[in-house]
């Protein structure tokens, strides 16, 4: 006993307050972490960031339209969309749509889709309101495989004497002012439309006819290469000022004149 009083007076008692300030730290921090919330996991956290969406990728292939993924398979002997696939498609270019009104769009076509598919295709961009399209298909070396085509809409404003050129069933071409009138006829050629022929007929037509664009046509179960064949075709004619091309949203009648939506 006597020896515990002698170390108590040994130990000073400024020694006595950092030891109980130190514990009284101590208690602090247990308090802090007993109040603190609940780490979040890191997949959590990740989870609730925003997640940025880039412009869809834009197709119609072999067996029909795609948007981001999403498919539509259109019938090939009718050449059209049936109504439930095509509310697919404008319900999935719908959900687009802030990337798609008023933008510049690239549409990539296979040749072996069907007119019909990229007819209903640019009509439901053209309802959505984009500003422009550009399509994008395989085509003869001689000619560029990109070329921008007017929404079918736009048909209504254009001059009566610009062309159209149809690629006929039989693969061969008619070709008339949008206007009607006189049909000139050009037989197939090797693998498709006489299109060196029907260049002819482009440098004559477009001499009179100040307008840039050139109509392209054919039937809904057409081919699309030949039918983007023949606008490029146009657009690569020397001496004719033709840069742009149109579509109609429906195949027209040769010699009559063109209608439009």
């Amino acid at each position: 006993m006597l020896r515990r009083m002698v170390m108590a007076r040994v130990i000073p008692w400024s020694v006595w307050l950092s030891v109980a300030a130190v514990f009284c730290l101590g208690c602090e921090e247990d308090k802090k972490a007993a109040n603190a919330e609940p780490a979040k996991p890191a997949q959590e956290e990740r989870a609730q960031e925003p997640v940025e969406q880039s412009p869809p990728h834009l197709v119609i292939g072999e067996r029909g339209p795609t948007v981001r993924g999403t498919a539509v398979e259109g019938g090939k002997k009718s050449g059209v969309l049936e109504e439930s696939e095509l509310l697919k498609l404008r319900a999935a270019l719908t959900e687009e749509r802030k990337f798609i009104e008023g933008a510049t769009l690239r549409l990539i076509v296979d040749r072996k889709a069907k007119r019909g598919w990229v007819g209903a295709y640019l009509r439901e961009l053209d309802s959505l309101g984009a500003a422009k399209v550009s399509i994008a298909t395989e085509t003869r070396k001689e000619f560029q495989g990109e070329h921008e085509f007017l929404l079918p809409s736009k048909g209504k404003a254009l001059p009566d004497c610009v062309m159209i050129g149809q690629v006929t069933e039989h693969n061969g071409s008619a070709l008339w002012q949008a206007k009607g009138g006189t049909i000139t006829e050009r037989g197939p050629g090797l693998g498709g439309p006489d299109l060196a022929m029907a260049q002819e007929v482009f440098q004559k037509n477009y001499k009179t006819c100040e307008s840039d664009v050139f109509i392209t046509d054919g039937a809904n179960t057409k081919d699309w290469g030949f039918i983007f064949d023949m606008a490029a075709a146009a657009i690569a004619t020397q001496e004719v000022k033709v840069t742009r091309a149109l579509l109609p949203s429906d195949s027209q009648t040769p010699g009559s004149p063109a209608k439009f939506d």
